[in-house]
């Protein structure tokens, strides 16, 4: 999507290469019994990504941080957004105060105003910035990732790594918080799992530290205060209602908000609230339908509709032609009598279509569901105008043909426009054709509706159930039917009071029956017809809807979040327990194994089509449509990227060389990098540690015997810290988790191995392009290919004139045409280049690292002026340096994907992290024979940890002053390229920078 920023920010390919403090262990396991899906797992490691982007890549969280330095954070990625951005993002997504012509005051504005600096009237975006979105379709179980992302704040918290902040979980809805509840369950059943401990907001004591209420180490147990979001006020509190700014905590909340992004624009109270809650924290906010700029910006994850479908993890969706116009209330004559119990037997008739398939899958144990009916109504009760609700108007029709049939004429037309419109029908999201068995859809008659939807043999006379305790729902039979299960369910606020207001004069028994049909629809699976209203669009979980009805809802375009929220009601499918794909996007033997029976046959395989699929049928399906059309158009702003196969690999037939390094436990403690650390946080570690009890501390901190043992030999000689101001722990449970990662640490031995070409330099392998721009660049790579050829032809032609074997006008002609290839083509804002001792040809690159059409080239400024210096040079030096050198090649190294580095060690951090360089050389020298292995890194000498990679650089490479590989002699050299020179860089350190390319060779 053309507007989700966070996303493109974060590069999922570095997760693997998180610190070992960000690691988080067993991160797909959920509870003893489930796992996460993919995309599940895969939101937890944009999560994660996002975090250290934050608290570490941009300005490394330091414990008892100043406030300055998440100011810093916030303006850091303020200046990432604005830089990526298409127009002006604080008119997008900043605050600016509302001006009225009648002089009143901009609620919204002052509480805003209250907690964040303003200038000019308006609160920049970059006061908004530390957040993140996932945009997750209804029925991708964001619950599970909400807990999840729990767990993770509480290690990241535990170990330092991010503020100790309070938890807030806030939803709309009780239903929704009772969901997360009930999936708390079995999280905190499961071993290993910290105790997430859910508590009311209202006892939210503010004078307590964060730290006291946080803390994981001993107790294992995270507190998450929940409430519902939008019970707050800017005003005292009330039995339900909570005063914001007692709860404000100095913004120091992680707040956690599923689906509760209320107001449809930014003018709401309660956004205003999340935003002072997290000002300085951080805000997560989990909805299937994002519309507001500033929530698209800050997207990290987009899993919405459209891509969950694509992916395969519900059921297809198809809206029909045929509408609920008539039930607009409109002047009950003949035709619009016929009309409306055409539209309800189509929905029947469909039904019961899609009955008789799970019925024919029935003698294979255990697949798909029964398929059940949904109608949503915008209307419950009589209007002041005394005209029929629309629940009642479709519930007459339903009970009219339920106790009189209806005329056979109008069932075979009803039934055949249906069969022309599956004929011609296509699913949403350009997803192809129906799939319906037309000829089975023929074959129902009445008395068919009757058996799968009425649960009867004949029509009859309807009678009611209540249950004693349970006033918002009430169950409908036919007297006919010997089946104990109800036919219909309505669900909504009093449905009891609905029954004797509005269906007084119809003959009903009354059976009272204590049974909660709803909460139990699975089980019940001749319940074929579920009513509600507006209200009844989220907060439940079924994988039985395959027919959703909205009548008078969704008919105007702005009912987009609406329509989306309660689509999701419908889309979960579950083809055989376990398995949330559909049939055809599943994989694994023994599940396949299961379904052969219906995937080796055709008939049965479209039966299962048919119940992955969810028919809608609407009161206007061209504005339905168009709120479709609102997600299709923003999803298909996404670039849609191909990848390319036309850059090869050099085929030049040298042995390159590339370094590798081998784990090994240091021998001696003293041997290991220093620690770094305040003396005042040493001394008193060291006495805490050196005058405790062994075994309180063996429980307290969860460290082994082993562990202990080298922490005290670490802690008796001072010489293994190095005192500094850079980092302060004033918490020993995080400084104790630290040591105990610093003493896990692992020394690496330098060797040297022939470069792999399926693992070490790949981005070139995985350049793609955007799908309109593809053709026109593939066509110019050949061109530029050419060039290779060409100059080979050149040398030939020149031999073969020189031999009198062709005339001098023969040789001309072809040069001439030759001289037309170009060896350097630039097309849509990039260059295409042509350069012999690369190791991939061509090799792209650009001046404009704003390009997003293409991925993995060199679009840094720094590396593409390198670039053309390097060609300048080579141009005017080739003979030196084909005096010099053998032969000499060179590549760039793509940190995101590439695993050429340099270990380093971190002093701010205390640990190991790599260091890519952007490329690597290899020049074989003609006179000594030595083999040459460059490191070039062309930087600002203001690059924040140089420092640290010149000294991870010096202790692996310059050990030896030679290595030897096999009948080779190599030496290395790291070169910090800077045509400005070094600068104001330490002695120690100048010769590691170099401003002339001639220095290289």
């Amino acid at each position: 999507m053309k507007n989700i920023l966070f996303e493109k920010i974060i590069d999922i390919n570095k997760f693997d290469e998180l610190p070992s403090s960000w690691e988080i262990p067993n991160i797909k396991k959920y509870s003893f019994k489930r796992t996460l899906f993919e995309y599940q797992e895969e939101a937890i490691k944009y999560a994660i990504l996002g975090l250290y982007k934050y608290y570490e890549d941009i300005e490394d969280y330091l414990i008892d941080e100043e406030s300055e330095a998440n100011d810093k954070r916030k303006s850091a990625i303020f200046e990432i957004y604005k830089s990526i951005y298409d127009g002006n993002i604080e008119s997008a997504a900043g605050q600016k105060r509302r001006s009225s012509k009648y002089g009143f005051r901009d609620e919204v504005f002052e509480i805003y105003e209250k907690h964040f600096n303003v200038e000019e009237d308006t609160i920049s975006f970059k006061e908004f910035t530390n957040r993140m979105n996932f945009w997750m379709s209804t029925a991708s179980g964001k619950s599970l990732v909400i807990i999840k992302l729990i767990q993770i704040l509480g290690i990241l918290m535990d170990r330092g790594e991010i503020p100790k902040n309070n938890i807030m979980l806030l939803a709309p809805r009780n239903d929704l918080l009772k969901q997360l509840k009930d999936e708390l369950e079995d999280f905190n059943l499961t071993p290993d799992n910290p105790h997430i401990r859910l508590v009311n907001l209202k006892e939210f004591e503010g004078k307590k530290t964060n730290t006291e209420q946080m803390s994981m180490s001993f107790s294992n147990e995270i507190t998450v205060y929940y409430y519902r979001s939008d019970n707050f006020i800017d005003g005292h509190d009330t039995d339900a209602m909570l005063n914001y700014a007692q709860r404000v905590n100095n913004g120091k909340w992680y707040v956690i908000l599923d689906e509760a992004h209320r107001g449809e624009s930014g003018d709401s109270k309660m956004k205003a609230y999340f935003s002072a809650f997290s000002k300085n924290g951080f805000l997560f906010n989990f909805s299937a339908t994002f519309t507001d700029e500033i929530d698209k910006i800050t997207t990290i994850y987009n899993f919405n509709l459209k891509k969950f479908l694509e992916a395969g993890y519900g059921k297809k969706i198809y809206v029909s032609k045929s509408e609920f116009d008539d039930f607009k209330g409109k002047i009950e004559d003949d035709e619009v009598i016929r009309n409306k119990k055409k539209i309800v037997l189509k929905g029947l008739i469909t039904l019961s279509y899609l009955k008789k398939c799970y019925e024919e899958l029935s003698d294979i144990d255990k697949i798909y569901h029964s398929p059940m009916m949904l109608t949503l109504v915008n209307t419950v009760n009589k209007s002041k105008y005394e005209t029929d609700p629309d629940l009642l108007l479709y519930f007459k029709e339903i009970m009219e043909i339920a106790q009189n049939g209806c005329d056979a004429d109008l069932f075979r037309e009803a039934r055949i426009e249906l069969i022309n419109e599956f004929n011609k029908g296509q699913y949403m999201y350009k997803m192809g054709d129906i799939d319906i068995d037309t000829n089975k859809v023929s074959g129902i008659d009445i008395d068919e509706i009757y058996k799968y939807v009425y649960n009867s043999r004949e029509k009859g006379e309807i009678e009611i159930s209540y249950s004693k305790d349970n006033e918002n729902e009430v169950a409908f039979f036919l007297k006919t039917s010997e089946n104990p299960s109800p036919f219909c369910i309505v669900r909504i606020g009093e449905a009891r009071k609905w029954v004797k207001d509005n269906l007084k004069n119809l003959t009903i028994t009354e059976r009272y029956e204590d049974k909660r049909y709803f909460e139990n629809i699975d089980e019940y699976e001749d319940i074929n017809i579920l009513m509600g209203s507006r209200a009844f669009y989220e907060g439940w979980d079924s994988l039985r809807p395959n027919i959703i009805n909205y009548i008078n809802i969704g008919t105007q375009a702005q009912s987009q979040k609406y329509v989306l929220q309660s689509l999701g009601r419908g889309i979960r499918i579950q083809p055989i327990k376990g398995e949330r794909k559909r049939i055809d996007k599943i994989r694994g033997e023994e599940v396949l194994k299961k379904l052969n029976p219906i995937k080796q046959d055709s008939t049965l395989l479209t039966y299962g089509h048919s119940l992955e699929s969810l028919f809608v049928f609407a009161t206007d399906k061209n504005v339905l449509e168009k709120v479709i059309d609102a997600m299709e158009k923003d999803t298909e702003e996404d670039i849609e990227m191909v990848g390319i196969d036309n850059i090869r690999k050099s085929e030049a037939p040298y042995t390159l060389l590339v370094p590798k390094y081998k784990e090994t436990e240091f021998i001696n403690i003293c041997d290991m990098p220093k620690f770094y650390i305040l003396k005042s946080d040493y001394e008193r570690m060291r006495r805490y540690i050196l005058e405790n009890n062994d075994n309180n501390l063996l429980l307290k901190h969860d460290i082994s015997l082993k562990q202990l043992k080298k922490i005290k030999e670490l802690l008796v000689d001072k010489n293994n810290f190095e005192f500094t101001n850079l980092n302060t722990y004033s918490n020993l449970d995080i400084l104790i988790y630290k040591l105990k990662e610093h003493i896990r640490m692992k020394d690496k031995i330098l060797s040297f191995k022939e470069i792999n070409e399926d693992k070490d330099i790949i981005h070139f392998k995985k350049i793609k392009i955007s799908k309109d721009k593809y053709e026109k660049i593939v066509k110019e790579i050949e061109k530029v290919k050419r060039a290779k050829e060409s100059k080979t032809n050149r040398d030939e032609i020149l031999d073969k004139l020189l031999e009198g074997v062709i005339s001098k006008e023969e040789a001309t002609k072809y040069l001439d045409e030759t001289s037309k290839i170009s060896d350097k083509i630039e097309v849509e804002g990039v260059q295409i280049k042509y350069i012999p001792e690369h190791y991939y040809l061509p090799i792209i690159t650009t001046e404009n690292d704003k390009i997003d059409y293409i991925t993995h080239i060199i679009k840094e400024q720094s590396e593409h002026c390198f670039i053309i210096d390097l060609e300048n040079y080579i141009e005017d030096n080739k003979d030196n340096i084909d005096n010099k050198y053998e032969w000499w090649m060179f590549s760039k190294i793509d940190e995101t994907i590439d695993k050429i580095y340099i270990p380093y060690y971190d002093e701010k951090k205390n640990k190991y992290r790599q260091f890519k360089p952007d490329f690597i050389f290899w020049l074989k020298e003609k006179e000594t024979g030595v083999y040459k292995i460059l490191f070039v890194d062309p930087k600002s000498t203001s690059f924040s940890d140089v420092n640290y990679k010149i000294r991870g650089y010096k202790r692996f490479f310059e050990g030896k002053k030679e290595y030897k590989y096999k009948e080779e002699i190599v030496q290395t050299q790291l070169i910090l390229y800077n045509k400005k020179g070094s600068g104001s860089i330490s002695e120690e350190y100048k010769k590691y920078w170099k401003n002339r390319i001639e220095d290289i060779f």
